[in-house]
């Protein structure tokens, strides 16, 4: 039998199969060399750690030796001895930043220590680093406001554009705003103002900078003092308040300075609205007339503002105006005993009262009180008048006049008694003087007729009538 001939030659599909074979095998093995995470990526990434790790190690050894220069060197300081000894070791200062081998540091000059690493300087950074810097009046402090502006190198001031920040140092930030060179920057409170550099066709990023603006000033006017020519005086008459603002830093804005007279010890609050319609100072030193037509204590307010908009309020010691004034319109109610005593507002009031009277056997009592709380904070004495007063025998009675904390004449706070009551059969038209400065707040006012002791037979005893009244100066 024949044997046929054997093919020992690949076959098409083999062929394609071994292709596709090696190619995944090249694939793999050149993701292995040039990938994200190949041999080439990682070699390039441990190399520059390397060198980040050599600068470091140069830039913390030169920073040991200006720690040691902080205890035993006369000259240190944080800025001109930091740089030239950074300079000296071939290191680039800019700021904050030291530049070892191309490696940028942030310094923390206090300690002296390295604050955080900054990446290696790219290509934009090198080119335009140093060409623009902040400028401005940093030698005068406590200003109201400091100009700032950007001092461009004509090297870039062409090619690339240089961009502020006031609010925050970040790239993504929409704060960014172009500088327009030989515009005025105002800076009115201490705050970091960032700026960098910008390729104008590319938008890459270059050299980054930024200024510590700690010259404005940030504290209220150190002195507001009122004084006055004197504490009291009569309604409609005049009390002269002297005030004198002065601020040591800024100077003040006597535009701005403000006060109010009122009623209230407590400050208004030195930005409420209340001061939008206040009355305006003109001079630092000022003397204001002051004229009241109502009773009472008043307080003067002064909202002392200085040049850099900070704010005080000082309150006024109490100063008052006094005057007699009718306490009440309304009119007495009984409490116990008979009949009743009425109140008038004037003693030309000549309508017919009622009697406030005790009689019988034994020990009694009768008041009249008030309908209504008085308030007597604003006032030095209240006076009660009576229209006539009669009795049997001075010993047997008393008549007070009382603040009392309750409607029903209990809760006495103060009681004054009047003196020379007339003897059997005879009428008199008496007052008496009650003192209540230094005691706030709101009583009831109350006349008590108090029998002391017992008689068989003893004839009335009055108090009121027409043209009683009370009042309060």
């Amino acid at each position: 039998m024949k044997k046929l001939k054997q093919n020992k030659g690949i076959t098409l599909i083999a062929l394609i199969v071994t292709i596709i074979i090696l190619l995944i095998l090249a694939g793999v093995t050149i993701n292995i060399l040039i990938g994200d995470n190949g041999l080439f990526n990682t070699a390039k990434i441990a190399g520059e750690s390397y060198e980040e790790a050599g600068a470091r190690e140069k830039l913390e050894a030169v920073l040991v030796e200006l720690q040691a220069d902080k205890i035993t060197k006369l000259e240190y300081n944080e800025k001109d001895y930091i740089d030239n000894k950074l300079k000296e070791n071939n290191m680039q200062v800019d700021g904050d930043i030291a530049i070892v081998d191309g490696w940028q540091f942030e310094l923390d000059r206090s300690v002296p220590q390295i604050g955080q690493s900054l990446g290696k300087e790219t290509e934009i950074e090198r080119i335009t680093r140093g060409k623009a810097k902040f400028v401005y009046d940093a030698e005068t402090q406590n200003v109201a406001k400091v100009e700032v502006t950007i001092e461009i190198d004509e090297s870039v001031s062409s090619k690339y554009t240089v961009q502020y920040n006031m609010v925050e140092n970040s790239d993504g930030s929409e704060h960014w705003v172009d500088y327009v060179i030989g515009n005025k920057i105002d800076i009115t409170k201490n705050i970091t103002i960032y700026g960098r550099i910008i390729n104008k066709e590319t938008g890459e990023i270059g050299y980054k900078f930024s200024s510590k603006i700690t010259n404005i000033d940030m504290l209220p006017p150190q002195s507001v003092e009122i004084t006055f020519d004197k504490e009291s005086a009569d309604i409609n008459t005049t009390i002269q308040a002297t005030v004198t603002q002065s601020d040591l830093e800024s100077g003040i804005d006597i535009e701005n300075c403000k006060y109010i007279v009122n009623n209230s010890k407590d400050e208004i609050g030195k930005d409420k609205t209340d001061w939008d319609s206040a009355t305006s100072f003109t001079d630092a030193t000022q003397i204001i007339d002051i004229t009241k037509s109502v009773v009472g204590k008043y307080y003067v307010h002064v909202l002392s503002v200085d040049n850099a908009g900070n704010k005080i309020e000082k309150v006024s010691t109490m100063i008052r105006f006094k005057g007699t004034v009718s306490v009440w319109s309304g009119d007495l109610r009984p409490s116990s005993g008979n009949g009743g005593f009425w109140i008038y507002s004037s003693a030309n009031n000549s309508n017919s009262g009622y009697y406030l009277k005790v009689s019988g056997y034994g020990n009694s009592e009768g008041r009249a009180i008030s309908k209504n709380k008085v308030n007597v904070s604003d006032f030095d004495t209240i006076t009660c008048y009576t229209g006539f007063m009669c009795g049997d025998d001075p010993s047997m009675v008393r008549v007070s006049f009382e603040l009392c904390t309750n409607s029903n004449g209990t809760g006495i706070v103060k009681s004054v008694n009047f003196t020379n009551l007339p003897t059997t059969s005879q009428l008199r038209y008496l007052s008496v003087n009650m003192p209540v400065n230094g005691i706030d707040g709101s009583y009831y006012l109350c006349i008590r007729l108090t029998r002391l002791r017992k008689q068989n037979a003893w004839p009335d005893a009055s108090v009121g009538g027409p043209n009683s009244y009370i009042n309060a100066k």
